[in-house]
């Protein structure tokens, strides 16, 4: 199934929205494939979607999660970093923006927007927290499961992330990145909902990535 249909099953119950809907999914894509994007795609939504399918499979009774969260979660995945100009520090709050005005446009509740606004938000700094909400706690996780991949693909996604800032200098670079991925790192838990937390493989994988990652930037190798 092709996972841009939850966008329409999620905003086209109401007919007089089928357009709006319809137009605003046009809108998204084209922001997604935009050409300075080499990681940010929607290569990386299909992928979150993959695994909150799996999630909401086989972890129904830990996860719990209601019809609207589980909406929350889907809209957070089309419009966190639907803005995404790499040589912007207002992209989570640009993309937050985007995602009000769809929102006043279909009609959400207020609840829904508010949750989707801090999930968006939240993506800026990535903070695992007891005070997460779930549906928070699990959209975190997911747009960060590409840490625990295995260190190939790993590094294949760490050099898509230097091809999105290839403007800035190397030295520059590998010193800013490395401040991020210490953050992480330092982290008690790198994943905060309850599957991914509680599998330590999960953190275990995301660390060694980031440490191989770290070793290289500190000597001033970036993944190619």
């Amino acid at each position: 199934r092709n996972h841009w249909d939850h966008f329409m099953d999620a905003v086209l119950r109401d007919s007089h929205l089928k357009e709006r809907g319809s137009g605003w999914l046009q809108r998204l894509w084209t922001l997604h494939t935009e050409p300075t994007r080499h990681y940010h795609t929607v290569r990386h939504l299909q992928e979150i979607f993959e695994y909150f399918d799996v999630i909401v499979s086989t972890e129904a009774e830990s996860y719990n999660l209601t019809p609207e969260q589980q909406s929350s979660i889907i809209f957070a995945t089309y419009f966190h970093d639907a803005i995404y100009n790499p040589h912007s520090a207002t992209n989570e709050e640009d993309s937050e923006i985007l995602w009000r005005a769809f929102a006043k446009e279909m009609e959400f509740p207020e609840p829904m927007k508010e949750e989707v606004s801090q999930i968006i938000l939240a993506t800026k700094k990535h903070l695992v927290s007891s005070k997460n909400s779930l549906p928070l706690a699990i959209f975190l996780d997911l747009d960060l499961a590409v840490l625990a991949k295995d260190p190939h693909a790993y590094m294949a996604y760490a050099a898509m992330i230097r091809r999105e800032y290839h403007f800035v200098p190397q030295a520059t670079y590998c010193s800013k990145r490395a401040e991020i991925l210490k953050d992480m790192a330092n982290q008690k838990s790198i994943f905060g909902s309850p599957a991914f937390a509680s599998n330590d493989s999960w953190n275990a994988k995301a660390r060694r990535n980031l440490q191989l990652e770290l070793a290289m930037l500190q000597q001033g190798k970036i993944p190619a």
